[in-house]
């Protein structure tokens, strides 16, 4: 048997009874957003055919607070996790963004990245 209270579930079968609260935290919604916006940037990282252990230079640009937010608090992981010597996080409407950047979508946002290989290697 199977039930919703507010923000659990609970389930019963027998004996054996289990609630699991299903409302996501701001921290894990946070992550949530970190972790797809890093799936898609190593995939980027991947198809612009740049070497799997050259680093390179990130600037990522959206709109949206909240999603920049979450690249903000997460900034020293994912520039170690996608080798970034270099990773700027900021809020430019794409009218002013003088390079071509790529458009990534992160959970219907839409995120700017431009990506260049950095000449620094360490």
């Amino acid at each position: 048997m199977r039930e919703a209270l507010a923000d659990l579930v609970i389930m019963s079968e027998g004996q054996l009874s289990i609630a699991l609260d299903i409302e996501l935290s701001a921290e894990l919604k946070n992550e949530g957003l970190m972790r797809e916006a890093l799936s898609q940037l190593q995939r980027l990282r991947k198809s612009s055919g740049l070497a799997i252990n050259g680093r390179i230079k990130l600037i990522l640009s959206c709109d949206n607070h909240e999603l920049l937010s979450a690249l903000k608090y997460h900034h020293d992981y994912l520039a170690s996790e996608l080798l970034a010597s270099k990773l700027t996080l900021r809020k430019v409407p794409e009218a002013e963004i003088k390079h071509q950047p790529e458009n990534i979508d992160i959970n219907g946002i839409k995120l700017l990245v431009c990506l260049s290989l950095s000449f620094n290697q360490a």
